[in-house]
C-alpha cells in the first residue's frame, strides 16, 4: 500500500522489533492498539487456510478453471473470457488436491494488490500460489461476514503491514492464518451483513443498467448506419473466445487474398461486405495526416511529460490520473511518440488489450509508449465517430482479420491498421458523423452515471460495514 503523504519516525534501539520498515514499525503498533479491548480470535482458529499451486502448469484451451489474481475482485469473482485460463483435468484431480476450490471458499489476493477478496459459487477449480482459501470451519461464522471484513479499508491495512517485498509486495499463508479477526456478537453481524446487502443490490441494479447502456452504444452505431448484424451472424471476435463448434469453409484461389490464414479469410468477415454495399469505404491510413507510427519505450522519471500506455486506455476514456511520466528532454528525443490533441490512440498488441481505442482529448504534450499506435487524421473526420465506428463489432471484425501473432503475444502492425475500412467522407460527411456521435456519447454519458451511482452504493454499503463492526479502529 503506498502511503500518500510523506511519514518519519523514530525508534530506540531497545524497541527495534523483526523489521525496520515504515509499515511495520509505524502502522502495526497502531493496528495492535486499534484491536485492543475488541474481541478476535486468530483466523486459523476459525478457518482451514491454505494456498494453490506453487509450480507452472501448463494451460490448456479447456479442462478446468485456474484462477489467479486478475480473477479476484472485491467482492466478486471475474470470469471473463479473456482473463480465464484452464488446465488439464487429470492435473487438478491428481497433482493440486489441496487447492481445489469448495463453494463457500473465500478467495484471497496475497501477492500484488493483497487482502482482495470474494466468495467462490459453484464451480470447479483451482488456484495459483498467488492466491489463498479461506475455508470457515467455525459454522457461527458466515462466509459473506468475513469476506467484507477482509475487504475493510481497516484490514487491507493490516495485511499490507504483514506483507514483504520490493518490486512487488506479499503476505505469507502464516501472515494470513495469524491475522486477528474482530468477532462482534452473531446478532450485530448478521444484522450488518443484512443491511450491506440490501445496499449491494441497489449497486448491482446498477450495474446491470450501466451494462445495458453500453450495449446500446453499438447497437446506436449500427442503427445509425442502417446495418443490422443478428448477433447470430457475427460470429466471434478473438477476445471472446474459440468458437463453440468447429467449422471449416474454403476458398478458390482467385478469392485469396494478401495471407493464407483462416481468420483473414473466415466467412464472418462477410458481415464487411454489408458495410461496403451500403457505403463507400476508405482506409484509415488515407485519411491520416501522417503515417500511422507506433510510441516509443519510456526511460520514467519523477517530472516531466505523461506517457500513455496500453493500461491507461480503458476503451471509453483515458486514465489521465494514474499516468507516469518521462522528462522533457527525453520526451524532446522522441518526435514519433508524441500525441497531440484529437489523436486516436489504438492499444495494439495483447491478447486482452488489442483493440482498445481512446481519444486524447486535452491539450497538452504527451508521449506514447511502443504497444500504442497514433492515428492523426484529417479534417474531414470526426476523430471520435472513426474511434466509436472502431470499437463497435465493425471495427472488431477486423481487429481479428488483421492481427498477426499466437499464443497471446498478438499484435496489429501500423501498416495492416492502416488498411481498416471506414464509412467514407462522401457516403457520411462530417456533419452526419457528428450527429452519430452525439446520440453515442449520450449513450456512454449515461452508462457512466450508472457506474457512478453504483461506485456510490458500494463505497456507502462499505463505510456502513466499517462503521458498525470496526467501532474503535478508525484511526488504526
Amino acid at each position: 500500500m503506498i502511503i500518500e503523504q510523506s511519514n518519519y519516525y523514530f525508534r530506540f534501539p531497545n524497541e527495534i522489533r523483526e523489521r525496520i520498515d515504515f509499515n511495520y514499525n509505524y502502522l502495526k503498533p497502531k493496528i495492535e492498539k486499534s484491536l485492543k479491548g475488541l474481541s478476535t480470535k486468530p483466523l486459523y482458529h476459525i478457518a482451514f487456510v491454505t494456498d494453490g499451486d506453487h509450480g507452472t502448469p501448463s494451460f490448456t484451451e479447456t479442462g478446468v478453471l485456474f484462477l489467479r489474481n486478475q480473477n479476484i475482485k472485491e467482492g466478486s469473482l471475474d470470469l471473463s473470457r479473456d482473463k480465464i485460463v484452464f488446465i488439464e483435468k487429470e492435473y487438478h484431480e491428481k497433482k493440486l488436491k489441496k487447492s481445489k476450490i469448495k463453494k463457500g471458499d473465500i478467495l484471497y489476493t496475497k501477492i500484488g494488490t493483497i487482502g482482495n477478496s470474494c466468495i467462490s459459487p459453484d464451480i470447479e477449480a483451482n488456484l495459483n500460489a498467488n492466491l489463498a482459501i479461506i475455508r470457515i470451519k467455525d459454522k457461527s461464522i458466515k462466509n459473506e461476514f468475513l469476506m467484507r471484513l477482509l475487504n475493510s479499508k481497516f484490514y487491507k491495512i493490516y495485511s499490507n503491514c504483514e506483507s514483504m517485498g520490493s518490486s512487488q509486495m506479499a503476505i505469507s499463508l502464516e501472515k494470513i492464518k495469524n491475522i486477528s479477526i474482530v468477532i462482534p456478537e452473531k446478532e450485530v453481524r448478521n444484522k450488518v451483513v443484512k443491511l450491506c446487502k440490501e445496499i449491494e443490490l441497489q449497486a448491482k441494479k446498477f450495474e446491470l443498467k450501466a451494462q445495458e447502456s453500453l450495449i446500446q452504444v453499438n447497437k446506436k452505431l449500427l442503427d445509425e448506419l442502417e446495418i443490422n448484424l443478428p448477433e447470430k451472424e457475427i460470429g466471434y471476435f478473438f477476445k471472446n473466445g474459440k468458437e463453440d463448434n468447429s467449422n471449416y469453409y474454403y476458398k478458390f484461389s482467385n478469392e485469396i487474398e494478401n495471407r493464407y490464414h483462416y481468420l483473414f479469410n473466415h466467412p464472418k468477415l462477410k458481415i464487411l461486405d454489408l458495410l461496403k454495399n451500403k457505403y463507400q469505404t476508405v482506409s484509415l491510413k488515407s485519411i491520416c495526416r501522417e503515417p500511422i507510427r507506433r510510441g516509443e519505450q519510456p526511460e520514467y522519471s519523477d517530472f516531466g511529460v505523461i506517457v500513455i500506455k496500453t493500461v491507461d486506455l480503458k476503451n471509453r476514456f483515458i486514465d489521465y490520473g494514474n499516468t507516469l511520466k518521462v522528462s522533457e528532454d527525453f520526451y524532446e528525443s522522441k518526435p514519433q511518440a508524441h500525441i497531440r490533441k484529437d489523436d486516436i490512440l489504438i492499444s495494439s498488441t495483447g491478447y486482452v488489450s488489442i483493440g482498445k481505442i481512446d481519444v486524447f482529448d486535452i491539450d497538452e504534450p504527451a508521449f506514447s509508449d511502443g504497444h500504442i499506435s497514433i492515428v492523426r487524421i484529417n479534417a474531414d473526420y470526426d476523430p471520435y465517430f472513426v474511434t466509436y465506428f472502431l470499437r463497435s463489432p465493425l471495427g472488431q471484425l477486423q481487429f481479428d482479420k488483421w492481427f498477426t501473432g499466437s499464443s497471446g503475444q498478438i499484435e496489429v502492425q501500423a501498416e495492416d491498421l492502416g488498411n481498416f475500412i471506414i464509412p467514407s467522407k462522401e457516403s457520411m460527411p462530417k456533419e452526419k458523423q457528428k450527429e452519430i456521435v452525439d446520440k453515442i456519447t449520450k449513450e456512454y454519458q449515461r452508462a457512466l452515471g450508472y457506474e457512478q451511482q453504483s461506485q456510490s452504493k458500494w463505497q456507502e454499503a462499505k463505510e456502513l460495514f466499517e462503521s458498525l463492526i470496526l467501532v474503535g479502529t478508525e484511526n488504526g
